[in-house]
């Protein structure tokens, strides 16, 4: 069977976990989506043959407060998932802001971290790719 033009070229798969999880939140639910992860590891594994696929996500390793501590146990059985689906997981902690009005806001930014892998990749791929962020 004839590999196809997507299988020649070697390819790497960098995903912004919270770009892909909490921006999806932010929709109505009727027009929310949510990813399969599975389907979507077998997809690319199929049509492009990555080298890696990696999940770049963010761990709240001390909740503050309730809410936290329900989104903290739910990303950690996302990420036990991911990574029994052989997804490379690549984490940091998640920091806590206080605002002006004592109450906390998080930040969980992945940028640096994503563009650093893809520069440490520079000039391995025989093609130039892209990596979409909101």
């Amino acid at each position: 069977m004839a590999m196809n033009s997507n299988q020649q070229l070697r390819s790497g798969v960098f995903i912004d976990g919270s770009n892909v999880m909490w921006g999806s939140l932010t929709i109505s639910k009727e027009k929310r989506w949510l990813i399969d992860f599975a389907k979507l590891k077998t997809y690319l594994e199929k049509e492009y043959k990555p080298l890696f696929v990696k999940y770049y996500g963010i761990e709240d390793i001390k909740p503050r407060e309730a809410r936290f501590k329900a989104r903290a146990k739910f990303m950690a059985h996302i990420y036990r998932k991911l990574t029994q689906l052989g997804y490379e997981l690549i984490t940091k902690p998640l920091k806590y802001i206080r605002l002006q009005d004592g109450r906390f806001t998080t930040k969980g930014d992945m940028d640096v971290e994503i563009t650093m892998g893809d520069y440490g990749q520079h000039g391995y791929f025989r093609q130039n790719y892209l990596n979409l962020w909101r």
